[in-house]
């Protein structure tokens, strides 16, 4: 019988050596299962088991560490088992136990007997509750899995559940392990009827073994004077550490930045603890790490919880072509590898477009031949080039066609070449031009322009200027645009590729207009590019020009564009007065003397007519003045802007606005006008049952009675009193003006018509210069303009006999006549 103070730990050989024997048939150690053997066959047992005597696979056991998990060595057999239900002395029926939890070979808990110990767990005293009555709560203490360097606590409570005090006298650990530690009241310890103490058992494991104890409760109850508690734990869980990729390999990449996410895993059931994580000294200084703690440490470690991963991204930002390496060091409580040292690589290199030749030569080539020219792309670089597009200018004239090229996204390796074969067939129309352009991702060499020359006389791009500035903008300006010329200086055919490279377009520079593709000798074109800065930053960029100019150095010409950004300066503001209405002929004052300036004064003005009517002539004068003149000079809308320009040499941001509107104010206004200069053309009003030309020779006295009004009977200036026609009852007509230089305009004016038809003429008096001249015709009725009619002169002493005014109860209405023009010899 095994002892039980030291039974717990007792390995049962012999018990082992038996069921090797009656399994394998043989004597000796266990030996694992094999193929060969023809009892484990039977059992059908793995490797490491063997075959009892009932047929089952067990796996034998000299202590606990040689079993899986959730079982425990049985001694008495040398096999492994699974844990039975503890005992702790309470359960006298029907087996009276000793509480160590021992059990025989039989599987049940040994009885008390005649021991040989120096223990006495159970006594032939039975239970009364008028005694001392032990109990523990729980009746064993399981601790798990612990991993080395860390600790866990367990509580047990003792339990007096009779009637008379309980002592306590000792509690202590049955092998002494070291691993577990006792904190309990001092002792003798008392615990009346009915109460409770409580103890700590802490587990600190010193090894990755499992562990197993007996805690010995030592106290007054006559019947069980010594209480057992079996303590266990588990095979110890160790933290495990797995990089991902390992090493952290960039491979094959180029000038610029890379990253690659690295993955700290822990695939282990504990938490893994990073102390150090960070590059050693002797990794180049164009790796870094992004995405981690401001501090890793001993005292801020990184912490990753079981079954998880961190994450972050190792970084490559090479100033250079060549090899780069480093080493990135972990410390962390992995006990298998707690100092981790990660092998971090990388080669930079880029690619390389070669073209062979650069010029395709169609030179020779007859009408109506058909000639075909190579050009071979190579990679001369160590990174993969891709050819991204292979296509002909967008002006490249027909007589040119690809024979045979390589798809777009070809990729070419190191050292590897591919061909563009170009077939030209002259068909003697004109001048051929054109190219084959290739871009690719080579950073030197985005796009690359193999032009075809089959004219002897090749072009010449200009550029004025060759560089663009623009000054600093008030905050919120509007952009400022400024204007480029390309112009083919030579004989040759001019093509343009690509349209017009504009770097840093969509940002603060932008193209405002875009110029034709194609220039024929001596030809020029104007691009238009635009400046919006958003702040206070210089601006700088490049308008890149890619043409089929023969000199290397102008077949991508390159325009620099700088900016001086946005100005602390404000924008004065800009003011333009009031507007309204007016009469045709009236001169105002505008005034601009509200304008502004925020941090400074305005110095300049500057008026815009931006509207008025067709024909019409306005122009403030002076423009530069702050309260210039305008006259009206015919009837309609008219619009003016203002701007201004301060002391620190900005414009207003906003133009400012001021409109007017002209209208007659007679009963009926007639306006002429007409589109060459040096020309006299002349307006004339008959009114009713009165005849043209009536008056051309009055000689009458004033007030004339003449029915016709024009340039010989209603001028102002022929009667002081401004009223040289009097048509009695049908009004006083006015011609305001006599226009005899171009352009006009002239105006009758009549305020009480009588009812009847009043007609209206025009007359081109002298031409003065050779060539046709449009006439123009308004009519106002009530200030609302009525009709307005174009007539063609092709020469001078023409007639237009334009149309009739009925006037009828206060209303006009309008009768076009639609009449051809008619010769008419007055004034020669």
């Amino acid at each position: 019988m095994t002892s039980k103070r030291f039974g717990f730990w007792s390995v049962a050989i012999g018990s082992m050596m038996l069921l090797a024997s009656a399994c394998a048939g043989s004597a000796g150690d266990p030996e694992p299962a094999s193929d060969d053997d023809a009892g484990d066959l039977a059992c059908g047992c793995s490797a490491g088991q063997v075959c009892d005597e009932t047929g089952a696979c067990v796996t034998p056991c000299a202590e606990n560490r040689d079993c899986p998990a959730g079982e425990f060595c049985n001694a008495a057999l040398g096999i492994c088992r699974s844990r039975p239900d503890p005992t702790d002395g309470d359960f006298d029926p029907p087996f009276p136990t000793d509480g160590d939890g021992i059990v025989g070979e039989d599987e049940k808990p040994e009885v008390d007997g005649d021991f040989d110990s120096d223990l006495i767990w159970e006594t032939d005293i039975e239970h009364d509750s008028a005694n001392p009555w032990i109990q523990t709560e729980p009746r064993t203490l399981d601790f798990g899995a612990v991993p080395l360097g860390d600790s866990a606590e367990r509580t047990l409570d003792i339990l007096n559940i009779g009637a008379a005090a309980l002592s306590v006298t000792d509690i202590f650990l049955l092998s002494g392990s070291e691993e577990f530690i006792l904190t309990h009241p001092e002792l003798p310890l008392e615990i009346l009827a009915a109460g409770r103490e409580s103890i700590t058992v802490a587990y600190r494991p010193a090894d990755r073994q499992a562990d197993t104890d007996m805690l010995v409760i030592s106290s007054n109850d006559p019947s069980e004077p010594n209480v057992g508690v079996p303590l266990y734990t588990a095979i110890k869980e160790l933290a495990t550490l797995r990089v991902e990729p390992d090493p952290i390999d960039f491979g094959l990449v180029r000038l610029g930045r890379s990253s690659l996410e690295v993955a700290l895993h822990n695939d282990s059931g504990v938490p893994l603890v990073i102390s150090t994580l960070a590059l050693d000294g002797e990794s180049d200084a164009a790796f870094s790490l992004g995405g981690l703690p401001a501090r890793v440490s001993e005292e801020e470690p990184l912490v990753v919880n079981p079954v998880s991963a961190f994450r972050f991204q190792a970084a490559l930002n090479p100033p250079e072509l060549g090899e780069y390496s480093g080493t990135l060091r972990i410390v962390s409580n992995d006990e298998a590898e707690p100092s981790r040292a990660v092998a971090l690589a990388a080669t930079v290199c880029e690619p390389e477009i070669e073209v062979e030749p650069p010029a395709l030569d169609f030179w020779g080539t007859d009408i109506g031949e058909t000639r075909s020219e190579t050009a071979t792309l190579s990679n001369a670089g160590c990174y993969p080039l891709e050819l991204r597009t292979i296509e002909l200018g967008p002006a490249t004239t027909p007589d040119y066609a690809f024979e045979s090229r390589p798809e777009n996204g070809t990729t070419l390796n190191e050292g590897e070449s591919a061909a563009i074969v170009v077939r030209y067939t002259p068909d003697g129309e004109g001048f051929d031009v054109g190219a084959a352009v290739v871009t690719a991702n080579d950073t030197d060499e985005p796009r690359v322009i193999i032009p075809f020359e089959g004219d002897p006389t090749p072009p010449d791009i200009e550029v004025v200027p060759p560089e663009l500035h623009f000054d600093a903008l008030s905050a919120g300006g509007t952009s400022v645009i400024k204007t480029i010329t390309i112009r083919n200086a030579a004989l040759g055919g001019l093509l343009i590729l690509h349209d017009f490279i504009l770097e840093a377009e969509g940002t603060v520079f932008y193209k405002a207009s875009v110029p034709v593709d194609q220039l024929g000798p001596g030809q020029s074109t104007t691009m238009k590019i635009g400046y919006q800065p958003t702040d206070t930053t210089p601006d700088t960029g490049a308008l890149r020009i890619l043409s089929n100019d023969p000199d290397p150095e102008e077949a991508e010409t390159v325009v620099p564009l700088n900016g001086d950004g946005v100005s602390d300066n404000q924008c004065p503001v800009a003011e333009a007065g009031t507007g309204g209405n007016v009469e045709p002929l009236d001169t105002i004052q505008l005034d601009g003397s509200a304008s502004s300036d925020p941090d400074g004064t305005v110095t300049t003005y500057l008026w815009e007519v931006t509207d008025k009517p067709i024909g019409s002539r306005a122009i403030p004068l002076p423009l530069n003045a702050v309260k210039p003149n305008l006259f009206f000079d015919l009837a309609g809308d008219y619009t003016l802007a203002l701007r201004v320009l301060d002391n620190e040499g900005a414009w207003s941001c906003v133009n400012d606005t001021v409109s007017f509107s002209a209208v007659p104010s007679e009963k009926i206004h007639i306006q002429l006008i007409w589109d060459t200069d040096n020309s006299d053309m002349d307006l004339h009003l008959v009114r009713p049952s009165g005849a043209l030309w009536d008056g051309l020779e009055h000689g009458q006295p004033y007030p004339v009675t003449s029915g016709d009004c024009f340039f010989g009977t209603c001028k102002h200036d022929y009667e002081p009193s401004g009223n040289p026609v009097n048509w009695g009852g049908c009004g006083k007509p006015s011609l305001d003006i006599d226009d005899q230089n171009g352009y006009g305009p002239e105006n009758i004016n009549l305020n009480d018509p009588c009812d009847g038809d009043y007609t209206v003429y025009v007359h081109f008096w002298n031409a003065r210069t050779a060539g046709p001249t449009t006439a123009t015709l308004r009519i106002y009725v009530l200030g609302a303009p009525r009709h307005q009619e174009t007539m063609l002169f092709p020469e001078e002493h023409k007639l237009w006999d334009v149309a009739a005014i009925r006037w009828i109860n206060g209303d006009a209405t309008i009768l076009d006549h639609d009449l051809p023009l008619l010769d008419d010899s007055h004034g020669q």
